[in-house]
């Protein structure tokens, strides 16, 4: 459409983009399950680094680690906070995430308190 302004769009992930996900998980999951996991293995550990016998167990246990302190992934990069305020002055911003259900009211959340009007 002739005169029509738009903006470039950019969107960005949630976790390790925005809040580190992949780092609390793994702290607190070595402190509840004893392991020594790091974050790398958030995206592809063995089922021997996780200490499960299957997928599905450990997928349980990160989830319950997730419910149980929902609040630590509140909190996003100070970096994240800057970059998007920078961006938004001239981009149209978008999320993408592949967080489960559970954790879409406190993803909301932290949009609202620290990205309201980007």
């Amino acid at each position: 459409m002739e005169g029509v302004l738009s903006r470039t769009i950019i969107a960005f992930d949630c976790d390790d983009v925005l809040v580190p996900c992949a780092y609390k998980v793994v702290q607190i999951y070595n402190k509840t399950y004893g392991t020594q996991v790091q974050p790398a293995d958030v995206y592809g550990g063995t089922l021997e680094t996780w200490g499960v016998s299957s997928s599905d167990e450990a997928q349980r246990r990160i989830e319950g680690c997730m419910r149980t302190n929902a609040e630590e992934f509140l909190l996003p990069f100070p970096e994240a906070i800057t970059a998007i305020r920078g961006l938004s002055r001239t981009y149209e911003l978008h999320l993408i995430t592949g967080r489960r259900d559970f954790l879409e009211p406190m993803t909301r959340r932290t949009l609202e308190e620290f990205f309201p009007s980007y």
